[in-house]
């Protein structure tokens, strides 16, 4: 009986050891791609990683974009630029998991973010402009320790609230969790007002009645309503000024 005893022990640490090791190793992976409450959801329902598996939630959505790209890159050679692309990346992936964000795409020098799905979040709006306010400060703060060295140390952001389709796209062998809607494409719009405002933030009206509250750090400024390609109605936008600390 002892010995039986023991075996079955052995067996169970052993299968225990093994499940965890797998576990640890789908985090770490996954954990490039988004937040750790997400990773896990994942593993507890593996659902979520098939193809399909649309569904409607509001969100908030975050863009943004290196500012003076092509003048910092035209002053260094491509493998300083690969590295100091993939620094900012890096940055801005711990401040963006950190406040509960979804990487959706790296496109060029953008990034798009989801805040909200597929993991809810308690107030999505709120958590993108929070976050907004430390990737400004933490850019701020790199900028100042580099002394003079080249390297990206300003983006433009636009945020946008709305409802958007959620869902795995692609094929079997690759797929991508994706967001799609009108909403999608009126938060970029948002971030391309930049340009023209002389602006590096903007956030939409919907986004700030999401909100409530605003984060500490920051204050808005009315830039009035405008029009948008693709909507009927003008659409009322703030401008994000970030406080220093």
């Amino acid at each position: 009986f002892a010995v039986l005893f023991f075996t079955a022990i052995t067996c169970y640490v052993l299968r225990y050891l093994t499940v965890e090791r797998s576990r640890k190793t789908a985090e770490r992976l996954f954990g490039k791609y988004a937040p750790a409450q997400v990773v896990e959801q994942i593993l507890k329902d593996p659902s979520l990683a098939q193809l399909g598996g649309s569904q409607t939630v509001e969100t908030t959505l975050w863009f943004c974009d290196i500012n003076n790209f092509s003048t910092v890159s035209e002053k260094v050679t491509p493998s300083e630029l690969i590295d100091m692309v993939n620094a900012f990346f890096e940055e801005m992936a711990r401040i963006i998991h950190r406040h509960g964000g979804v990487i959706r795409q790296y496109v060029g020098d953008e990034i798009m973010v989801i805040f909200g799905a597929p993991s809810p979040l308690e107030n999505h709006a709120k958590s993108a402009l929070a976050m907004t306010v430390e990737a400004f400060r933490r850019l701020k703060e790199l900028e100042s320790k580099a002394g003079g060295k080249p390297g990206f140390y300003e983006i433009k952001v636009g945020i946008h609230s709305g409802t958007v389709v959620c869902g795995n796209v692609g094929s079997s062998e690759r797929m991508e969790y994706t967001a799609v809607g009108d909403d999608v494409n009126l938060a970029s719009r948002v971030m391309g007002l930049n340009k023209q405002f002389g602006s590096l933030a903007l956030v939409s009206q919907e986004s700030v009645d999401l909100a409530g509250d605003l984060p500490e750090g920051l204050e808005l400024k009315s830039m009035g309503t405008h029009p948008v390609k693709g909507r009927e109605n003008p659409v009322q936008i703030y401008e994000i000024k970030v406080l220093t600390e």
